[in-house]
């Protein structure tokens, strides 16, 4: 296991070796990914996902974590970055919004609903697994970050007229970037994925005039890397 970053960056990311995952969860994970042909984002835990205690001694077990496999996109093509992320609104055709945040560089957009905050309450943990590599984001849950999520949830919960014209079917892309992960499944080790209440028809595009805050904040834990 690698570290990119140091300890007081926005978000502290590492390399993770294949053989400290979970390989049957790691498998159900994957099967029904391609199962869908669609982004998904996987709830699950630390002590689910690693098979090896010893791989993130700072962490505990419990400690929420979201899967997101991102099939046929290499680590190269979303680079790992120490800035904290923004959020913005999307929203379907309908005008009905959610709150993402835009993860590594806005190339991968997931629910906020869907973060896992881990048992410190300070920090969100992120497992991407690519073609090339599995790499675990670690993000600061700054008291500015939390803020900036509660304002654009808020926002997305008031319908807008704003209306686009859908690229045909032969011209979509579900992996294309930037990657909108909404797809909503809760995974555990030999049990069946379940998929939570959301949307088949992801949001896709973003609401330019949701507003965004931000500003420095003191840290509520260390993340320990």
């Amino acid at each position: 296991m690698n570290s990119s970053s140091d300890a007081k960056a926005n978000v502290v990311t590492v390399l993770l070796d294949q053989d400290v995952l979970n390989y049957n969860l790691v498998q159900q994970i994957l099967d029904d990914c391609q199962r869908s042909g669609a982004p998904s984002s996987y709830r699950t835990t630390i002590s689910e996902i690693l098979n090896r205690s010893d791989v993130a001694s700072g962490l505990l077990g419990e400690d929420g974590c979201l899967v997101v496999p991102l099939l046929g996109v290499t680590s190269a093509a979303v680079p790992a970055t120490t800035e904290s992320p923004s959020v913005i609104v999307v929203r379907n055709e309908g005008g009905e919004g959610a709150a993402c945040l835009e993860l590594r560089d806005k190339k991968v957009l997931i629910a906020t609903q869907e973060l896992r905050i881990s048992h410190l309450m300070s920090r969100y943990l992120v497992l991407y697994m690519f073609e090339d590599c599995v790499a675990l984001d670690m993000i600061r849950a700054t008291e500015a970050l939390e803020e900036e999520i509660w304002v654009h949830e808020m926002s997305a919960q008031s319908p807008s007229p704003f209306a686009y014209e859908p690229l045909p079917d032969s011209e979509k892309n579900a992996f294309q970037l930037p990657i909108v992960a909404m797809r909503i499944i809760t995974v555990t080790e030999g049990g069946d994925t379940s998929e939570a209440d959301a949307s088949h028809e992801p949001p896709t595009v973003p609401d330019t005039d949701t507003p965004e805050r931000s500003g420095d904040t003191e840290w509520l834990d260390d993340i320990p890397f």
